[in-house]
């Protein structure tokens, strides 16, 4: 029920001054009414009218509500011993069963918050369900203190039809945001705080590795100092003691570690710092992490504060990193050489020995690509190929963070390597595929797939990968099919050109394993399929893991060979048939590969799918490269010797390209004949050259005056920009778990520069990256913001702009300071309970809530004290409705005239209809009997009153005695039917006379005479 109306615009009840005229003007146009309902036609249209000034004032209806809803806010963070956590579960249930109300509706919340705040189950009046374990805990990290995100969600939780009061328990040491802001607003609401402090339990002493202090950049060859801060806290209350353990510190760089320190220290109570030497050989970029383990872990309660780190940036000479074929290493020697006598340093990576991680290619300037595959090897278990991952970090160390990229050609690489699809041909300025047929044949992949029951698992779902890989790897203008075979053969995809590879995926994943083997019938299936497409590579991969049936699998490879085909075979496991896979492949003129580990057929299908790349190779010998357009990589060069082969591509349609130099052939589409091409790809270069180095197309390059000068202006072209970066400055501050970087620019006149395009990435300590925009924030100065969750060193690379160098920097984020050891912070807690909540009572602070049992001795955390909660409802639709039903019976109470004479007819029939029930069954039966009575009686006067017949006597004398003597009998009673008139009256009027009689009797007798009645009277 609600205490009280009111309204949200009562200045539209001004309105109600037009009721006088709604009055004046309804007497006019209802005078033909009578005079009552004319006023009461008046008077509902005054109603309707009210009504709709009610609803256009808004109306609402007020309710006040004797009902708490208490939110307990818990701690969960790291600051909060384990033990302590539990037992301020335990004190929430105990507090929620003493003293909540439920037969007020009390309502009870709980909500657990770490670095962000979580619902354990939201406000309501059920039992409280138990909570042994609190399950919202899975999506909170407790690395942090967020207790201004658990009281916003607390209020966001409170309902308005109950009065609120938070309870927090905590030590509140908050490491993000500040409660007090919001402590306010709830006050000013109403909203009343109760705090509950925890308090750690004491311990012996704690060390904390403070900080790891190094210059940011440093030169190579230059010794400085790593220092390193150590305090050995002692708690209030507990005993001052030393502690003992081992100091560590570590040096990395990519994946290499070095040892740089290790020694055991002694920590009297205090700060210590110890200083370590250091001494740089070689430009990189290192990350430094000391590490305290304690001897006596008594000695330390937190682990996660034991350990700090810094970083170093070392500048030195360009770095190129040059990545070759394990099977064909060697082949670039000469360049290096040349490259090293230009004072650069270069390290020689083999395709077998790859990267892993996004650290180990920042120390360089530029990655070389020279003529490596994508997979390579010759047996089975030793075929080595870049995984994507490998590939998205080359990738991603151009785009996202400058370093350049060369590409150098040769028989294995761009299309011709399996690099076709994948995202290195992304940043490339040229496509690895050639679509037009008549500029090179196109090429033809049959897969023949065992896909019997033995090759269910892991066996299928590498075939099935490996397809995909395959498939990918091809050009969209060459053709593909895939044949599955059990006991019987089936196409699974018919050969098709792979313009569309999503066809090939969904049917690829559609194989399952089932039936028996028999190779015979997929091989000749697959063979005939091939005969029917016109291809200048024809290349068929036959798969099986077990023994077939007998067949002709050698002779159909046999006769694949003499029709210009070729087959190679893969055995997969010890109970596959090598000696008839081996004899296939060679009767196929193909490769066998045995593998007994099922993840290698991948890399084995890659390197197979090159074969029908091959035409991508064209070798002219004396070819001599042409000028295309003037190029940066060109200048100062002239008379450029003459080159045997290269690897043809397909320039792309970008303004960002710049193509410096052709072939000669094809000489019909220069598109296709690209020699050397460029183009900015993110922060980096991308430079292509489709010819090699000197080892088997330039060879006469070697001795050419201009090698040198060529290609080491190719490489310093793409290199990362290492101009003066003295005209920008880079600042960085971490807070709330965000790193916020600040850039500042001069221009050459040493004011501010503006409109930058400034852009960063980030490595974090995990190697993942982060990319980030900075905008202008004021002359000169550009600002950006990007996460850091991770503790450790950040790598920063952020460019200003074309051609301006690549600022490198880097950032070291300590552990959060919940890993401090802090005391409880009980100001915080008081001032956030001594808010006084509008119109209600400050908050109380609750001691000893966590270890303390007596609950008469407890503060009742659902006392009153608050103000009323008032909910307020909307009633003005109703009221609308109302006035709406009002309407439709203003119109019917004007429009139908309804007359009243019926209800007297109702009246008169319902009388009789109840005398009727009255007198039952038995007066209609009283009736009945009544009524053949009275006709019984009138069949005997007819009888009576009927005239005798006439008798003819024999003698007048006889005849004259019988009429005396029948007058004799009649005498006494009438006689009026004799024949004749007797007393004046004949026969009709004595008989209307007893028709009147009878009707008069029956009159006084009260019945009414019945249709028979009638009919016989009649």
């Amino acid at each position: 029920m609600f205490s009280e109306i009111r309204f949200d615009s009562p200045w539209y009840f001004l309105l109600l001054l037009l009721i006088p005229i709604v009055i004046h003007l309804g007497r006019k146009s209802l005078s033909v009414m009578t005079r009552s309902r004319g006023a009461a036609a008046i008077l509902l249209r005054a109603f309707i009218l009210l009504l709709l000034i009610a609803a256009l004032a808004e109306t609402q209806t007020l309710q006040r509500h004797d009902r708490m809803t208490v939110i307990y806010l818990l701690d969960q963070s790291q600051s909060i011993p384990s033990g302590q956590r539990q037992a301020m579960v335990e004190y929430v249930v105990r507090e929620v069963d003493e003293h909540r109300r439920e037969a007020q509706g009390d309502r009870v919340g709980v909500i657990v918050f770490g670095d962000q705040p979580a619902i354990e189950f939201p406000p309501t009046d059920a039992p409280l369900p138990p909570l042994k374990r609190l399950s919202s805990l899975a999506t909170v990290e407790t690395d942090e203190t967020n207790l201004a995100g658990a009281l916003q969600l607390a209020q966001a939780s409170l309902q308005s039809d109950s009065a609120g009061r938070i309870v927090i328990v905590s030590d509140g040491n908050e490491t993000v945001g500040d409660a007090l802001p919001i402590a306010r607003s709830l006050a000013a609401n109403g909203v009343g705080i109760d705090v509950a402090p925890i308090f750690a339990p004491p311990s012996s002493a704690e060390v904390i590795v403070e900080k790891l202090t190094t210059p940011e950049t440093a030169r190579v060859g230059q010794t400085f100092q790593a220092s390193v801060v150590l305090t050995n806290e002692t708690p209030e209350g507990g005993e001052a003691r030393t502690a003992e353990g081992k100091l560590s510190l570590v040096r990395r760089a990519g994946a290499e570690e070095v040892v740089l320190a290790e020694q055991e220290v002694t920590l009297p109570p205090g700060k210590k710092v110890f200083s370590f030497e250091n001494e740089l050989s070689e430009a990189n970029f290192y990350t430094y992490q000391v590490r305290f383990t304690p001897k006596n872990k008594q000695d330390d309660l937190l682990s996660q504060n034991n350990e700090a780190t810094s970083f170093v940036n070392a500048h030195g000479k360009g770095r190129i990193l040059l990545i070759e074929d394990w099977e064909r290493t060697g082949q670039f020697s000469h360049l290096i050489e040349r490259l090293k006598r230009q004072e650069l340093e270069v390290d020689v990576q083999p395709s077998n020995q790859l990267f892993s991680s996004m650290a180990d290619l920042q120390p360089y300037d530029c990655v070389i690509l020279a003529d490596v595959p994508r997979a390579s090897g010759t047996t089975g278990e030793e075929i080595t190929s870049f995984s994507d991952r490998q590939i998205d970090l080359l990738v991603r160390n151009t785009q996202q963070l400058g370093c350049g990229l060369v590409i150098l050609g040769g028989p294995s690489s761009f299309g011709a390597g399996g690099w076709a699809n994948t995202k290195l041909e992304e940043a490339s300025p040229v496509r690895f595929a050639i679509r037009d047929a008549k500029v090179v044949p196109v090429g033809a992949l049959m897969l023949v797939l065992d896909k019997s029951g033995s090759m269910q698992g892991e066996k299928m779902q590498m075939t099935q990968g490996a397809a995909l890989a395959a498939i990918r790897a091809m050009g969209g203008a060459d053709f593909a099919g895939i044949v599955g075979f059990d006991s019987r053969a089936q196409r699974v995809v018919p050969i098709r050109k792979v313009d569309n590879p999503g066809i090939f995926a969904a049917q690829v994943r559609k194989l399952s394993a089932s039936g028996g083997t028999n190779m015979t019938p997929g091989v000749a299936l697959g063979f005939r399929d091939l005969q029917n497409v016109e291809a200048g590579v024809k290349h068929m991969i036959v798969l099986s893991d077990g023994q077939t049936e007998p067949g002709n699998v050698t002779q159909i490879a046999s006769d694949m060979r003499k029709m210009g085909m070729t087959v190679s075979s893969v055995a997969v496991g010890a109970d596959a048939d090598q000696k008839l896979m081996s004899t296939v492949a060679r009767n196929g003129g193909g490769k066998f590969y045995a593998v007994n580990n099922p993840k290698a057929i991948p890399r084995i299908f890659m390197r197979e799918a090159r074969r029908v790349a091959q035409p991508l190779v064209k070798e002219v010998p004396g070819m001599e490269p042409a000028l295309y357009s003037s190029h940066e990589i060109l200048q100062g060069i002239d008379g450029m010797p003459t080159f045997d082969g290269f690897v043809m591509t397909t320039v792309k349609d970008s303004p960002l390209v710049e193509v410096g130099l052709i072939a000669p052939v094809p000489k019909e589409h220069p598109e296709n004949a690209t020699l050397l091409a460029s183009w900015q790809y993110g922060l980096g270069r991308t430079v292509v050259f489709s010819s090699d180095a000197g080892a088997r197309w330039t060879n006469r390059w070697t001795e050419w005056d201009g090698y040198d000068k060529f290609f080491l202006q190719m490489i310093r072209y793409a290199m990362r920009p290492a101009g003066d970066q003295g005209d920008f400055a880079v600042a960085t501050e971490e807070a709330d778990g965000q790193v916020r970087v600040i850039v500042s620019a001069l221009d050459p006149a040493k004011e501010g520069a503006n409109f930058l395009n400034v852009v960063g990435a980030a490595v974090t300590p995990g190697m993942d990256s982060e990319n980030f925009s900075l905008t202008q924030t004021s002359p000169g100065r550009y600002e950006g913001t990007f996460p850091a969750r991770e503790s450790g060193s950040y790598f920063l690379s952020i460019a200003t702009g074309p051609g301006s160098p690549i600022l490198r920097t880097g950032v070291n984020i300590s552990y959060s300071a919940e890993y401090l050891r802090r005391p409880t912070n009980l100001h915080l807690l008081e001032q956030l309970a001594g808010n006084v909540p509008k119109g209600g009572e400050p908050g109380k602070v609750i001691a000893d809530a966590t270890t303390t049992q007596d609950l008469a001795s407890q503060i009742d955390t659902f006392r009153r004290g608050l103000p009323d909660a008032i909910s307020l409802q909307q009633a003005w639709p109703w009221v609308l409705v109302l006035a709406a039903t009002a309407f439709v019976g203003d119109v019917a109470f004007r429009r139908i005239t309804i007359g009243w004479e019926w209800l007297i007819a109702v009246w008169r029939w319902i009388g009789l209809k109840l005398r009727k029930e009255d007198k039952g069954d038995d007066g209609r039966l009283e009736r009945l009997r009544a009524t053949k009575k009275k006709m019984a009686e009138g069949y005997q006067a007819n009888a009576r009153f009927e005239a005798p017949e006439p008798v003819e006597s024999e003698s007048t004398p006889s005849g004259s005695q019988s009429s005396e003597s029948s007058g004799a009998q009649l005498g006494d009673g009438d006689t009026s039917l004799a024949g004749g008139r007797m007393g004046g009256e004949d026969y009709v009027s004595r008989l209307l006379k007893a028709k009147r009689d009878a009707r008069k009797e029956s009159d006084s007798s009260g019945d009414q005479p019945s249709s028979e009645d009638d009919d016989f009277f009649s």
